[in-house]
């Protein structure tokens, strides 16, 4: 599977190849943990 998928630079591109669209669904979820950690 690495070799067919191109290298990536940014983690966050590795995940949306590794994850697909459900990398979304994660990054939202991700996103609204920190807004409730940073209260």
């Amino acid at each position: 599977a690495s070799r067919s998928a191109p290298r990536v630079r940014r983690p966050s591109e590795l995940c949306a190849v590794a994850c697909g669209s459900s990398c979304l669904a994660v990054r939202r979820l991700q996103k609204a943990l920190r807004q409730r950690i940073a209260r």
